[in-house]
Parts: C-alpha cells; sequence; structure tokens
C-alpha cells in the first residue's frame, strides 16, 4: 500500500506541472507591462473552444498579476475563421481598418495575439508498472493447501504492461503590440504537450506564458 501510495503522489505532482516551453523569446527596450491600461488577448485557433479558453486563461493570469487584461472572442468573432473573411471578399486594407476600429471603440492600447503555426502527432510507450495490493500469509505454503495462501500471495504485486499512446504538440506564437505605435514588443515561441483536458492545457499554457512575460517586463505581481 506504501507503494501504491507513492507511484498516486508522483503521479499528482506531474499532472500539476506545465507541460508548455519556451523555444524562442525576443523582447524590445521598451517592453514593461505596466504602462498598459487595458490588453487584449486574441487567439487565433481553429477551435473556437480552444480560442475561449485559451484566451480566458491567459487574461486571467494577467489580471491577477496586476495586469487588466480582457478577451477578445465576443468582439473579434470572425478573427479565427478566414473561411469567412474570404467569402466577404474584404481586401487587406478593409480588414486592417475593421481591426483598428474595433481596437479603438474598445480602448485597447496593447494586443496580445496568441497563433497557432504548427502541430504534431506522436506515438509515445509509456512503461508498464507493478502496484502492490497485498500482503502474503505467513507460515502456508505457496502452491497446494490452503488456496488462500497463494490466492493473498498472488495478488501481493499486481503488474501493469506498458503500452502506447499518441502525443500531440502545439507549437505556438505569442507576439504582444503596443497600439499607439504599432511595434511589436514582445515575442514568445513555445511547443505545448497536448493532454485529455485541454481547459487543464489552457491554463497550464496560460500560466508559463504570463510568468515569462512579467519576469521579462518586470511589472505587475509575481
Amino acid at each position: 500500500m506504501k507503494r501504491l501510495f507513492i507511484a498516486c503522489a508522483v503521479c499528482i505532482i506531474l499532472a500539476g506541472c506545465a507541460s508548455t516551453s519556451f523555444t524562442y523569446v525576443y523582447k524590445s527596450a521598451s517592453f514593461n507591462l505596466g504602462t498598459y491600461k487595458k490588453l487584449a488577448v486574441l487567439a487565433l485557433l481553429p477551435n473556437d473552444q480552444a480560442r475561449v479558453l485559451v484566451e480566458k486563461a491567459v487574461a486571467a493570469s494577467l489580471t491577477s498579476r496586476g495586469v487588466h487584461a480582457v478577451t477578445t472572442w465576443s468582439e473579434f468573432v470572425f478573427a479565427n475563421k478566414p473561411e469567412i473573411v474570404k467569402q466577404a471578399k474584404l481586401t487587406d486594407e478593409q480588414r486592417k481598418e475593421i481591426i483598428r476600429k474595433k481596437v479603438t471603440e474598445n480602448n485597447i492600447d496593447a494586443l496580445l495575439i496568441i497563433t497557432k503555426f504548427n502541430s504534431k502527432t506522436e506515438e509515445r510507450y509509456v512503461p508498464g508498472s507493478s502496484v502492490s495490493v497485498g500482503i502474503g500469509m505467513p507460515g502456508y505454503p505457496v502452491y497446494g493447501y490452503p488456496y488462500y495462501g497463494y490466492y493473498s500471495y498472488a495478488y501481493n504485486v499486481i503488474s501493469e504492461p506498458g503500452y502506447y499512446e499518441n502525443v500531440a504538440t502545439y507549437f505556438v506564437e505569442t507576439n504582444l503590440y503596443d497600439v499607439a505605435s504599432e511595434k511589436l514588443l514582445w515575442t514568445g515561441q513555445t511547443s505545448t504537450e497536448v493532454s485529455n483536458s485541454f481547459e487543464t492545457d489552457a491554463t497550464q499554457f496560460g500560466e508559463v506564458l504570463v510568468k515569462r512575460m512579467i519576469e521579462d517586463s518586470g511589472a505587475g505581481k509575481k
């Protein structure tokens, strides 16, 4: 039982670790999150649910650290739907003007754009494990009479076989722009392993992303 407890504890600890890591970071000399009154988070993801979860997670993480941030999925409804924009036959300049108007109307002074630019899926082997679930009965032979001696022995250790699982990795680029100057202030490229719970993945991604931004900026509460 002790081994089982330790195994469960390790699983819980590992489950809480973020699966997001940085592969590239750039920041300008003028990067300072503390100068902005309203930072908007815009996730350009093909799935609406993923977009909402990521925007909410990143905005919440920023706000918890003293940076006022808002989501944009309800304002920039078609931002992640290029096929609809294409059907509308809007020119590049018309699209830019729509974005500028939305930003001005909502008093946004910084825009954080999150884009998935690649992904891959690979097969990974997960080794098996042995878990103690009982205690052998001393004084009784393993083979032969009584039966409950062998029963207890056989269930002392149960081995779980290993298995293969498909692991998806998303490569994401996050850019922070100053609205007034339209200049790029900060860029972070990350890779994230996707689990069975995208809500958990979004929360972990938001925490890792914002923690690095705060560290690079020196603004907000750590």
